[in-house]
């Protein structure tokens, strides 16, 4: 067990007093990587799902909104799929062989990865359904053509 680190800084007005024990702050290291690296994964994953419903919309302007993201997550769910299968099997050694303190960066990502692959494709598309239409005039396909 590591010895802990008592640090007092004081500028006037100001103190700060922080304890460091580093096998704690090894822990948080590891546990704020994974969950930056989720996050970023999910963000792109996302992003994919609405630039595939960003894409059709353009390409089928008279199909309503409910039909236009069934059909965008349908064309999309097997990229999604296996991206996420690829990058979990990439994960698997690192968590099976990697020692602990791969261990506690590599389960919550794996964890990460299944939780938000479903959120990317089933919950951020029907979002899309219950948000307000954008501000200002919304010009329908009709108007477009003639």
């Amino acid at each position: 067990m590591g010895r802990s680190k008592l640090t007092v800084e004081t500028d006037g007005a100001v103190t700060i007093v922080t304890i460091n024990r580093p096998e704690v702050r090894n822990a948080l290291d590891n546990e704020t990587a994974a969950l930056l690296t989720l996050a970023g994964y999910s963000i792109n994953d996302t992003v994919v799902v609405f630039d595939r419903i960003r894409e059709n919309r353009r390409k089928y302007k008279r199909m309503n909104l409910g039909d236009l993201i069934n059909l965008s997550t349908n064309q999309m769910v097997t990229r999604t799929i296996l991206t996420s299968t690829a990058t979990a099997m990439s994960l698997l050694p690192l968590l099976i062989f990697g020692g602990r303190n791969l261990f506690d960066f590599s389960a919550p990502i794996l964890f990460g990865i299944v939780v938000g692959t479903f959120s990317s494709i089933y919950v951020a598309a029907a979002l899309l359904l219950y948000l307000p239409a954008p501000a200002g005039k919304v010009e329908t396909a009709a108007e477009a053509t003639g």
